[in-house]
């Protein structure tokens, strides 16, 4: 039931008491007048015996005497036919009462039915919630068991992972934080003597280019947080790699990185993402090494020796 229909029928109900209150207040007074009424019937009852008996005794003197008009009090009492009336009303009120009990309890009836299916609904969300949890969680199960596959491919493996050595390629959002492992002691690259000198670092960059930058273009997967995305790379170099794509990366933002060299496919390495190139110009991110594995840092060695020329600055990492 809508609320105006509520305030309206609110409405009618005070009018009709009002005016049944109003009503009994009327009925008082008529009640307090009875005393007078009974009164005036003894009186107008004792006027008419006096008259009938003046008429009899003396009738010609009654024939020339004119007598006023005495009104009969009952003629006064014309409430009877609105006490009729109101007898009438109070019926139809009664009537009225037993049908809006009955027409409350079909609404109570429904109310009831309504609650029922609102519980059972409220229960099977909760069910199916419950399910799509459950679901959610060995989706993850599954996606960490394929990582640590992955990450046993990419380390070239011949036996299985030991439970310490199986952490997943990509950790799942709902992952606990593991113990940060303590960082070995970097290592100075072996330079030989083929290694073209270190270029000079770009103005517009805020850190200083340890290693040479040279050119590879090869597909790239990086894990942001939740997302799994892929990219190009454009040049890369034994602290950092420029990855053209065109997802949005804020500065600083870690990223957990899958790349192939000619000679090494699935090297892994973590980097940190610390420059931007705008879309017009080839959109893409300059990503730091943040954490890069010996068999990583021995196959980018490897590769820049190889490669030959360093190219000119653009960013820094």
């Amino acid at each position: 039931m809508s609320n105006e229909r509520i305030e309206r029928l609110a409405e009618l109900a005070r009018r009709v008491e009002q005016i049944d209150a109003e009503w009994g207040l009327l009925d008082a007074r008529r009640r307090d007048r009875s005393p007078t009424l009974v009164q005036l019937r003894s009186l107008f009852d004792w006027v008419q015996d006096k008259e009938r008996d003046f008429h009899e005794r003396f009738p010609e003197v009654a024939a020339r005497t004119t007598l006023p008009e005495a009104p009969d009090p009952d003629d006064l009492l014309g409430d009877s036919v609105d006490a009729r009336a109101w007898q009438s009303l109070v019926a139809r009120r009664s009537l009225l009462e037993e049908e809006w009990a009955r027409i409350l309890g079909s609404w109570e009836a429904l109310a009831a039915e309504w609650q029922e299916l609102l519980d059972h609904r409220r229960a099977a969300l909760e069910a199916v919630d419950q399910g799509l949890a459950r679901v959610r969680e060995r989706l993850l199960e599954r996606e960490r068991a394929i990582s640590c596959a992955i990450a046993g491919v990419f380390k070239g493996g011949t036996e299985p992972l030991s439970p310490a050595a199986a952490a997943p390629l990509f950790s799942s959002p709902t992952d606990r934080p593991a113990a940060s492992p303590t960082p070995a002691a970097p290592v100075a690259p072996e330079v030989p003597a083929a290694v073209p000198a270190p270029v000079a670092p770009a103005a517009s960059g805020s850190g200083l280019r340890v290693s040479p930058r040279v050119a590879l273009g090869v597909p790239i997967n990086l894990r942001v947080e939740h997302r799994l995305l892929q990219g190009d790379t454009e040049n890369v170099s034994l602290t950092g790699v420029f990855v053209r794509t065109s997802a949005s990366m804020p500065l600083g933002r870690e990223v957990d990185l899958v790349f192939d060299l000619p000679e090494r496919k699935g090297l892994q390495a973590l980097g940190k993402v610390v420059w931007h190139r705008p879309d017009d110009a080839g959109g893409g991110v300059g990503l730091h090494f943040t954490e890069l594995p010996d068999d990583t840092r021995k196959a980018l060695e490897t590769f820049v020796r190889r490669t030959g020329r360093a190219l000119r600055d653009e960013g820094t990492w």
